[in-house]
């Protein structure tokens, strides 16, 4: 199959389930949906691909994104953090890292999140392994802890996580 095939069938699997299952008020757009479908699927490379998607996304609607990233739903900000955005476009994005983290993780055990980021690897421990697994998520950077606490929020993470107080 050549590259140009292999696209076609790529755009035509994005505008088939071009809805990314996005919930509240930061959906994507049927066109975002479709952008973030065929940066998914491409038979490309994903790098490139991925912030050329991140560009497109970021002027045809909003910059905040309700969507899944490591099988897990999160709210992503395109507009400066790579973590999000490369985790959103690239379902190769740190892959080996998310495996060994759910190969390690057993049920009845604990997950330590230190720099949770936005919480992508706690979000994903979560919905692999529900209230088997005692999660806790570190994050000192003020908008990022915000960005993590909305996550967890959102997800019914919250009444499995506690706030530490200075």
């Amino acid at each position: 199959m050549t590259i140009a095939e292999e696209l076609t069938e790529a755009l035509g699997r994005a505008f088939f389930c071009a809805r990314i299952r996005g919930r509240g008020r930061a959906m994507p757009t049927l066109a975002q949906s479709a952008l973030i479908a065929l940066a998914r699927n491409t038979p490309l490379g994903h790098y490139g691909v991925a912030r050329l998607a991140r560009r497109l996304l970021l002027r045809i609607g909003p910059a905040v994104i309700d969507a899944e990233a490591f099988g897990a739903r999160a709210r992503l900000h395109l507009e400066d953090n790579p973590c999000e955005w490369k985790a959103l476009l690239n379902r190769r994005y740190n892959r080996a890292e998310r495996l060994f983290l759910m190969e390690g993780v057993r049920p009845g055990g604990g997950f330590v999140d230190i720099g949770a980021n936005v919480g992508l690897y706690t979000l994903a421990i979560a919905a692999a392994h529900g209230r088997s697994v005692r999660i806790l998520a570190v994050e000192p950077h003020p908008v990022v802890r915000r960005r993590l606490e909305y996550n967890l929020a959102a997800r019914a993470c919250h009444r499995r996580a506690s706030r530490l107080r200075r």
